[in-house]
C-alpha cells in the first residue's frame, strides 16, 4: 500500500490531546470531542487528524483554534490490500487468519471496511510520531471519548501511561499519554516505524 502525503502541522506548544477520525467519524465524534474538551479543559490544547475531510472540517479546526493535520486516501490501494488478504494462503501468526478468515466469510465489502478501520486506528500513530516533537507531552485517545472535567497530566516520570482494563488487566491503545520523556519519544518512533512496514506490506 502506498501511503499518502501528511498535510498540515502540529501548532501546539503546550500538553494537548490527540485523536484522529474519518470525515464522517469527525462529525459524529470529533466536534463533541471538542466542546468537551473547550468546556472542561480550556487549559489543554487540542490536536485532530482527519483522514479524508472536507474542506468545511478543516476550516472548523482552525477557526476553533484545534490543530489539524489530514490525509487523502486512495481508495484503489485498498482494493489492493483486500485483494492481497483474499489470495492469500501462508500465515505466521493467529491475527493473519482471522484478517483471511473474515474476508473469506464477510465478503469484499465488509472486508474493506475492516481494513479501512484497521488502517484508521493503526496510522494514527504513525502520523502523531510524525508530527510529535521530542521533549512534547500529549494525550492520544479515542475520537469517541469526552472529557468530562479537569484531570491531572502530571502522572510521575515514566515514559508512557496506559489506560488498564480493571477486568483482565490488558491495556487498550484507547489512551495513552505520551510524557515527553526520551524514551517515550524513542517508543512512539519505533511504533510508528513497524506500524508503518507492516501497513507499506498490505499486512492490516
Amino acid at each position: 500500500m502506498i501511503l499518502p502525503p501528511l498535510q498540515g502541522s502540529l501548532p501546539q506548544q503546550k500538553f494537548f490531546i490527540y485523536a484522529a477520525a474519518d470525515s464522517a467519524y469527525f462529525d459524529i465524534h470529533a466536534r463533541p470531542l471538542i466542546n468537551s474538551v473547550r468546556a472542561n479543559a480550556p487549559e489543554l490544547g487540542i490536536h485532530i487528524h482527519i483522514y479524508d475531510p472536507t474542506p468545511d472540517q478543516i476550516e472548523f479546526c482552525q477557526q476553533a483554534d484545534v490543530g489539524v493535520s489530514y490525509e487523502h486516501l486512495d481508495d484503489g490501494q485498498f482494493d489492493l490490500v483486500c485483494s492481497y488478504w483474499q489470495s492469500r494462503t501462508d500465515f505466521t501468526n493467529d491475527r493473519q487468519r482471522q484478517m483471511a478468515k473474515k474476508g473469506r466469510v464477510n465478503g469484499p465489502v465488509e472486508l474493506k471496511k475492516l481494513v479501512k478501520q484497521t488502517y484508521y486506528a493503526c496510522m494514527r500513530f504513525v502520523r502523531l510520531a510524525e508530527l510529535l516533537q521530542s521533549g512534547q507531552r500529549c494525550l492520544s485517545i479515542d475520537v469517541d471519548g469526552l472529557v468530562r472535567n479537569k484531570f491531572n497530566i502530571d502522572l510521575g516520570n515514566a515514559d508512557f501511561y496506559l489506560y488498564e482494563k480493571p477486568k483482565d488487566g490488558t491495556h487498550l491503545a484507547g489512551a495513552i499519554l505520551f510524557n515527553g520523556q526520551p524514551q517515550s519519544y524513542t517508543f512512539l518512533q519505533e511504533y510508528a516505524v513497524a506500524l508503518k512496514t507492516n501497513i507499506e506490506q498490505n499486512e492490516l
